[in-house]
């Protein structure tokens, strides 16, 4: 659900995107479909500063789509990243996106220039484990990734690199994780019937 379009959008294996628009007389109404993957979709996000959203999946380029008609604007080459898997925005960087790959790699683009700004290789290799748990914490600079069926890496951004600041264990996959507005608790979602909560500290 994009808040500042008031609309919801879903991602498929059929390759397309569909759009829905909430009416209160009728409910959820499909109002438009984004065709242009060529594989499964595997995330969407808008970038407000340029009024457009940005896709990845498996095939596994970038695609840019106007977000006023939803029609495809462009398409940004992840250089041998592999099938992404998940993608998020990172604040300090407003036209910039970040995209897990299954490959183990983390890149940002600038989505005006095409350019890949950062690349983090987590170590996890080709490990069949989508990187589906990803998070950036703008008040610690952190980048939160789930690595592998039972790991979460944290990298910490220093003067002018990334350094890995930790590791987390968890008691299985973590398929989602989410984070407090302090950035203080970090709860995971795994593949068990409990939810793993860890205490980052003040």
């Amino acid at each position: 659900y994009c808040e500042a379009l008031d609309l919801l959008f879903t991602t498929s294996t059929d390759r397309i995107i569909k759009v829905f628009k909430f009416n209160n007389s009728q409910g959820i109404e499909e109002i438009a479909k984004m065709e242009g993957h060529k594989d499964s979709v595997n995330g969407i996000l808008y970038i407000p500063e340029q009024n457009v959203l940005v896709s990845i999946g498996r095939d596994p380029n970038l695609k840019v789509w106007d977000a006023k008609d939803f029609t495809l604007k462009a398409e940004i080459e992840t250089q041998g990243g592999g099938m992404g898997c998940l993608i998020i925005r990172m604040e300090d960087l407003p036209d910039c996106v970040g995209v897990s790959f299954a490959s183990g790699k983390i890149k940002f683009f600038n989505i005006a220039s095409g350019e890949c700004v950062l690349c983090i290789e987590t170590n996890s290799g080709n490990n069949n484990y989508y990187i589906n748990s990803l998070l950036y914490l703008p008040k610690r600079k952190w980048i939160v990734a789930q690595i592998s069926a039972n790991q979460i890496k944290i990298w910490e951004k220093g003067q002018e690199e990334w350094n890995e600041r930790g590791v987390i264990k968890t008691e299985g996959h973590a398929n989602y994780v989410w984070i407090d507005e302090k950035e203080e608790t970090l709860v995971c979602a795994c593949d068990k019937p409990f939810l793993d909560v860890f205490d980052l500290g003040g």
